[in-house]
């Protein structure tokens, strides 16, 4: 082998990696003359950058060293060296792997160099045969490569020619330098579906110009996004199929070259998930019930909540399920008047879906009520409902369809009056808040409804009457006596009448019926009762004609106050005579009859406005 003879030369260059690393370069100097330097690109973690002659350059010999940041690379002794002709075997090019370390220059302590012989120029062509001269090959540290600077520099430099450079063989002058930063490798910091396909995000590079996207398809990248700017960190695929999956690198580029990129990110994939197409929510009794479509490949869902306040801000997003298989979820947190957005979110082997599928609703109690026969109608009494504008009653009657009958704003009862009597009856109530609906409760009512009575004095006690209800079998009567607070069980008929013989005279009464059915009972009491003051009919003793008229006689009834006299003459119809005053005073002379003439009188007893009925009349001839 023969002597190499040097010439100091300092190289010190940015390499650009052809397909996985990209390298930005600055160049002193003439840097047209000597070297051209080229990479191979990264390949299982490891770049070559080989160094050729420019052409016209004639040498024997040079010594090149390498400066690196070793944290980040390292010099593969093994596949490093020089390209030289042995003497010996006819010209035959071999890599000599001579890498040793050496005390260099000042201010370049701790690089690494690689030392080789020398080789006839006509091997080399000046330069034009594109056979390498030296090169060096790195592995890298970490998978995860940052942003790293790479320096050659050449001394011990001997040269036959040097074109356009006037340098003396065994110069040590610093003639030449190169110098760049590497870009580092892009780190996918996530892979996830969304609504329009795949999301892939990744962490900035130092000195990127741009990124370039590639989907792993049977091993090999297949580049699906060329230019990405730089300030932008994320790309969404959207090529994608639901329940498939999708592999991605990304590579850090310099706008140098298209061919300068760093090396290719660690791939990272995920299932292409959907999820579901529609998301039903409703109102149920004490909770909200979700449900949603089927998405294929699913093999689990999981339920996601968040409140929407007043103003409209949404805030954070809560889960409220585990995996769940059954696409039906009952939201029984809820409280009355909020406004919830809920989200479903689709597991499957290797992959979930975004939370794109939502839905709101306003959660509204499902109002609790009474329904209950009153006298006047049936009467249905809720609990107000936190958050509702308003209220509305539906009705049906036996097997009969629902029908809206009211809708009520400020209050919290309703009263009913145009239900059928003698009907199963069934009420519905919904609150309501804009286009959103709570779920309800349903209650019957066997309604009979309340008799109307009328109350008037007999002879035999009073008369209780009224129509007849659509329904009832049977009628109860109740009274009440003076002051007293509750009513009492008088007597039952299946007719519309009543008499109540058990009336006392001057006894202030209220009377009220009932109608059956079964078991089925009308209201009674309350409003619908009628006051009547017993009075029982007077009895006429006698009747006498004497020169000052006709004087009429009967017994005294208790609790009259006064008697109503009647008359009438011949075959006419009754006149009232006189009102006699006074429960002792008996009797009345007519001091108006004319001779000859008939006359027949009855008289009533009274109290206030309540009067008597007519027990008989007599009739007299005047005589005189």
């Amino acid at each position: 082998m023969k002597k190499s003879i040097s010439l100091v030369l300092c190289l010190a260059m940015l390499i650009s990696v052809f397909s996985c690393l990209g390298l930005t370069a600055s160049a002193a100097g003439n840097p047209k003359d000597l070297f051209t330097v080229k990479e191979s690109g990264f390949k299982n973690d490891k770049i070559t950058y080989t160094i050729y002659l420019n052409k016209g350059v004639n040498l024997s010999g040079a010594i090149i060293y390498a400066k690196f940041d070793a944290d980040v690379l390292a010099i593969d002794k093994a596949n490093s060296g020089a390209y030289m002709v042995d003497d010996g075997d006819g010209g035959e090019r071999e890599n000599i792997n001579g890498m040793y370390e050496a005390d260099f220059m000042a201010g370049y302590d701790n690089q690494f160099s690689i030392a080789h012989a020398y080789g006839n120029t006509t091997d080399f062509k000046n330069g034009t045969s594109n056979k390498p001269y030296i090169q060096f090959t790195f592995k890298a540290i970490d998978g995860n490569r940052p942003a790293t600077e790479v320096k050659f520099y050449c001394y011990e430099f001997n040269s036959a020619s040097i074109p356009e450079n006037n340098i003396a063989n065994g110069s040590s002058a610093l003639i030449y330098s190169y110098e760049g930063t590497t870009l580092g490798q892009a780190v996918i910091s996530s892979v996830s579906s969304e609504k329009s396909g795949v999301r892939i995000n990744w962490k900035k590079v130092t000195g990127a110009d741009f990124y370039r996207v590639y989907r792993v398809e049977d091993g090999k990248n297949t580049l699906i996004k060329s230019t990405i700017d730089g300030d932008e960190l994320t790309y969404l695929d959207k090529n994608v199929e639901n329940n498939k999956v999708y592999k991605y690198v990304v590579r850090a580029v310099n706008e140098a070259s298209s061919d300068f990129a760093a090396p290719c990110s660690s791939s990272a994939s995920t299932r292409y998930t959907v999820a579901p197409s529609k998301i039903t929510l409703a109102n149920g009794d004490g909770k909200v019930d979700v449900s949603w479509s089927a998405v294929d490949g699913a093999t689990g869902y999981r339920v996601y909540r968040r409140t929407i306040g007043a103003d409209g801000t949404a805030y954070d997003w809560n889960y409220l399920s585990n995996k769940i298989t059954e696409r039906k979820y009952s939201d029984k947190t809820a409280k009355s008047g909020k406004t919830y957005e809920y989200a479903v979110r689709v597991y499957s082997d290797g992959g979930n879906s975004d939370l794109y599928s939502q839905k709101k609703i306003v959660y509204l109690d499902a109002p609790e009520f009474t329904a209950s026969a009153t006298t006047k109608g049936i009467k249905i009494v809720w609990d107000k409902v936190s958050g509702a504008s308003f209220y509305r009653i539906y009705r049906k009657t036996g097997s009969g369809s629902w029908s809206r009958i009211a809708s009520v704003t400020d209050a919290t009862s309703y009263l009913d009056k145009s239900a059928s009597s003698g009907k199963k009856v069934y009420y519905l109530i919904k609150a309501v808040k804009g286009d959103y609906i709570s779920a309800y409760e349903k209650h019957s009512v066997n309604y009979l409804k309340t008799p109307e009575v009328s109350v008037k004095n007999i002879t035999t006690g009073v008369n209780v009457s009224w129509s007849k209800v659509s329904g009832a079998t049977k009628y109860y009567i109740y009274r009440k006596a003076g002051s007293a607070s509750s009513w009492s069980f008088v007597g039952s008929t299946t007719n519309a009448s009543y008499t109540d013989k058990t009336a006392k005279s001057g006894t202030l009464y209220k009377y009220c019926v009932r109608a059956i059915s079964g078991s089925a009972k009308s209201a009674f009491g309350g409003t619908a009762y009628k006051t009547i003051r017993f009075l029982a009919a007077p009895e006429l003793k006698k009747i006498a004609s004497t020169e000052y008229g006709v004087t009429v006689y009967w017994g005294e009834v208790k609790g009259a106050t006064k008697y109503i006299v009647y008359r009438k003459t011949g075959s006419g119809s009754y006149k009232e005579l006189a009102t006699v005053t006074g429960s002792d005073t008996v009797k009345y002379r007519d001091n108006t009859a004319k001779k000859g003439t008939t006359y027949t009188y009855k008289v009533c007893a009274g109290y206030s406005s309540y009067t008597s009925s007519f027990n008989s009349s007599l009739s007299i001839k005047d005589k005189y």
